[in-house]
């Protein structure tokens, strides 16, 4: 997924929190850990992007519970592509 199309979705996050993501997702060497912790300054941006990884368009068999979970549930997903 590109990072685009990942903020999209996440678009009605506060502006503080979109932008602080936005350059934690930029940055090459930001870790999963702290992209977790921006995640989770807005519960509405939690709520948002677990509905997203629980969608049928994904199809998993099992329920994605937690942001550390989310964010790595696939290793071809790079959240942090510059592309």
């Amino acid at each position: 997924m590109k990072i685009d199309a990942f903020l999209g979705e996440l678009i009605a996050a506060p502006p503080l929190v979109y932008n602080k993501l936005f350059k934690v997702l930029k940055d090459p060497n930001s870790t999963y850990e702290y992209i977790t912790q921006v995640i989770n300054l807005d519960p509405g941006l939690v709520i948002r992007l677990l509905k997203i990884v629980n969608s049928p368009f994904y199809g998993f068999d099992f329920q994605i519970d937690s942001i550390p979970h989310a964010i790595n549930f696939d290793s071809n997903v790079d959240y942090k592509s510059k592309k």
